[in-house]
């Protein structure tokens, strides 16, 4: 019989009856608990809860072995589909890394490359120049990792002092041996003839080392291709058709890709050519891509075969992902690398070349020197080509992420779009407020950069390179602004108003010189009369002004003036809310002083850089 529940009251005495029952209770629950008795529906309770804890504890274990499954599989992806989804890798041979870019050196003794169409295509991407020259496509795809190198017969020593001999190379530039390393698919490659890209480190067997070449050929006039541990370990046997897995193949797939390649052969027909893109697009698990051609193949292979190149790269929605050059140069490729049409190109007309990209616009390719027929090349581009072909693959890229067309689908970062400046950034020198991405020409109106330098609290850095044949063209032309910050008040301290300025003068006998200001104080400086000064040859100069609370100082093409900073703070009333101007001034809502011309580069850095850094930011500008 249950227990009834009494339902005392407050004031209520509690019968014998009732205390009994209470007592009987109390002796019955310690007997269960010294005994362990349980009544039937408590068992019966237990009996439920037991399958339900084993149902969970059944359920868990296959959710865990799941888990475990999907975290191997993400892991085992990550290891072999490495790299980033925003980053644009370009693949191929000298025509990627930049070969005839270059520029010489005074004395002509050596040139050096200074421009390549990755270059180009960095200022809008992220972007990685994955160019070799000499390389034909079989090697570039054992770099990518779409057909890998394979090798194996040795042992890899255990000290990472030695090395071990896993190939030979025949030629360090050409080999018509075919001597190389073997690929997975049965054919060679021979990588490090003269450059290296996405090689190294690599993996062996699962040793992570570097794979280099001989620069010294044997008796049989071979290069030993030889690898390296980078750490001591143990001895290992390296058995036969060992990948040689890339720095490349861990971590340059996924993103966008741009191959160009071909100009060093290794197919015969625009089908082979076709099967081993299409091998590089699915390895390399790429979002988009983009196929350069400019004259590996005849045209038909291109367009007119009815399994031409085009209708292989043309989606099902019409997206094609050819860029084809020679046609496109032609057309508007002086435009792009901004020659201008008064330009000094040479007269083609007695030319007898049928290369359509030489004959109509030859200061696209590279030259030797001269304007002669037989200076130009046919292969390699110039400085001002490669720029062309770089605006192009932008162009393509942003094309295809409009479009959405890609050969493994998903969705790629729309790119941001290339206003001339960034802001908001940190480079090498630290955080910036506002930076130029690339030479800025003044056509008769101001630019406002956004910053606003008036306030006693900040410091900053401003550094600007502007071309030295600026000109005014208001105000007779007399005085020019190249950047300015300024507030006029109508008092007695209405010249101290000027935060920061650059200015150029043109005297009246046709000299000029150059002012840089900072609070309530200025630095003249006047090329032709400044004593123990060297001007650049370069049609350049550099000016730098750094403000460290009220301490102003000014350096111009690298010299300190004053050489010490100097106190033109501004009291904290005429501090405003006017920003930095390029290129002329304004006040009270009107402009004045504008001036044309380049500024190369302008930049402002939100902390005052120290005299080092201001050194390394004043031969970084040097250089461009």
């Amino acid at each position: 019989m249950s227990y009834q529940k009494q339902n005392f009251r407050d004031g209520e005495v509690l019968s014998a009856e009732q205390l009994n029952r209470m007592e009987e209770g109390i002796a019955k629950l310690e007997t269960n608990m010294i005994t362990a008795e349980e009544p039937a529906e408590s068992a019966e309770v237990q009996s439920t809860l037991e399958s339900i804890l084993k149902s969970i504890e059944d359920k868990g274990n296959g959710l865990l072995a799941l888990l475990q499954k999907k975290g191997d599989e993400i892991l085992d992806a990550s290891a072999q589909k490495g790299g980033s989804t925003d980053v644009v890798y370009c693949w191929g041979d000298s025509l990627t890394e930049g070969v005839g870019g270059d520029v010489a050196t005074q004395e002509s003794i050596q040139r050096f490359i200074v421009s390549a169409y990755p270059d180009v295509v960095a200022k809008t991407y992220p972007c990685v120049n994955l160019g070799c020259r000499g390389e034909t496509i079989q090697t570039i795809m054992a770099r990518q990792g779409s057909d890998p190198m394979v090798v194996g017969g040795f042992t890899i020593p255990a000290s990472a002092d030695e090395n071990v001999v896993v190939g030979y190379l025949r030629g360090r530039y050409y080999d018509s041996n075919r001597l190389g390393i073997a690929t997975q698919s049965g054919d060679v490659a021979q990588p490090l003839k003269e450059t290296e890209a996405g090689v190294n480190p690599c993996v062996i067997a699962g040793i992570e080392g570097i794979l280099y070449r001989d620069h010294t050929a044997d008796s049989d006039g071979r290069y030993a291709y030889r690898f390296h541990r980078l750490k001591d370990g143990e001895a290992t046997v390296v058995p036969s058709n060992t990948q040689i897995e890339t720095y490349a193949m861990r971590n340059y797939r996924n993103g966008v890709a741009v191959i160009w390649m071909g100009a060093n052969g290794a197919v015969n027909s625009h089908t082979a050519y076709i099967q081993k893109l299409k091998d590089m697009i699915t390895y390399g698990n790429y979002k988009n891509y983009i196929v350069v051609i400019a004259r590996e193949y005849v045209k038909q292979w291109v367009f007119e075969d009815t399994n031409s190149v085009e209708k292989a790269l043309t989606d099902e929605d019409g997206t094609c992902h050819l860029l084809y050059l020679p046609d496109e140069l032609v057309r508007r490729g002086y435009a792009l690398a901004g020659i201008a049409a008064s330009a000094n190109a040479p007269d083609t007309s007695a030319w007898t070349t049928t290369d359509i990209i030489k004959k109509n616009a030859p200061l696209l390719m590279y030259s030797s020197g001269g304007n002669t027929e037989d200076k130009f090349d046919t292969l390699h581009f110039s400085a001002y080509g490669y720029k062309a072909i770089g605006k192009m693959v932008v162009e393509k890229l942003g094309q295809l992420m409009k479009t959405g067309g890609g050969s493994s689908g998903g969705d790629t970062p729309t790119p941001p779009v290339d206003v001339g400046y960034v802001k908001d950034g940190e480079d090498d020198f630290g955080a910036y407020a506002f930076k130029l991405t690339r030479a800025k020409t003044g056509t008769g109106s101001i630019f406002n950069t956004g910053y606003k330098p008036h306030d006693v609290e900040k410091n900053w850095t401003i550094a600007c390179r502007f071309a030295d044949n600026m000109v005014t063209t208001t105000e007779a032309g007399t005085l020019g602004c190249i950047f300015e910050s300024r507030k006029h008040f109508a008092d007695a301290e209405s010249k101290k108003d000027t935060v920061a300025y650059l200015r150029r003068t043109t005297n009246t006998d046709g000299s000029y010189s150059y002012s840089l200001g900072g609070g309530f104080g200025a630095f003249s400086f006047h090329p032709e009369q400044s004593s123990g000064y060297v001007a650049p040859t370069d049609g350049y100069h550099d000016a730098i002004i750094r403000k460290e609370g009220g301490l102003y100082t000014f350096w111009m093409d690298g010299g300190k003036a004053y050489n010490s900073a100097l106190d033109y703070t501004i009291p904290a009333d005429h501090y405003t809310d006017e920003p930095l101007y390029l290129f002329g001034r304004v006040e009270n809502g009107n402009t004045y002083q504008i001036m044309t011309g380049e500024i190369k580069d302008f930049r402002v850095y939100t902390t005052a850089l120290n005299d080092t850094q201001v050194a390394a930011l004043s031969a970084q500008l040097g250089q461009y």
